[in-house]
């Protein structure tokens, strides 16, 4: 009998053979960003430098989970990696090893059939954009002292 385990084993030697695989996407933790979309094609990728905004898939509780990387912490050999879904207001937790990551997502194939490739420039820039605007709102956060007080005239 095939297992499950077994099927995510196959897929991840897919991915590190270098054909990657397409996979159907469920779920709502990417948000809105992710509402149209109905499969992803996942790709090695170089674990020493994932660029923050890429999507990157995960192995975790006995599924693949795809994330955005929103930090970066360790070196070459033992990174962690902070990933969150878009639609999600924390953080994966806990944070992701470089051991499981399975790969990265290259593309979103839509349910009208278009298929968008995240890996051009437009692409990056706008990752870029969903990260920066996190921390930037983290930060502006931190100085965030509530309503104005209201003064009686």
């Amino acid at each position: 009998m095939i297992t499950n385990d077994d099927i995510l084993d196959l897929l991840s030697s897919a991915v590190q053979s270098g054909t990657g695989v397409r996979l159907a996407v469920s779920g709502r933790s990417m948000g809105p960003s992710f509402e149209s979309v109905s499969d992803i094609q996942v790709v090695p990728c170089d674990l020493s430098g994932i660029p923050l905004g890429r999507l990157v898939v995960f192995q975790r509780g006995g599924k693949w989970v795809a994330h955005r990387v929103m930090w970066r912490r360790g070196g070459e050999d033992g990174s962690v990696y902070l990933t969150k879904g878009d639609g999600l207001a924390k953080m994966d937790q806990p944070a992701v090893q470089s051991s499981e990551i399975k790969g990265m997502v290259s593309s979103l194939g839509y349910k009208d059939g278009s298929i968008v490739d995240l890996l051009s420039i437009p692409a990056r820039l706008q990752a870029g954009w969903i990260v920066s605007r996190y921390w930037l709102g983290r930060f502006i956060s931190r100085f965030d002292t509530g309503p104005a007080p209201v003064h009686p005239a």
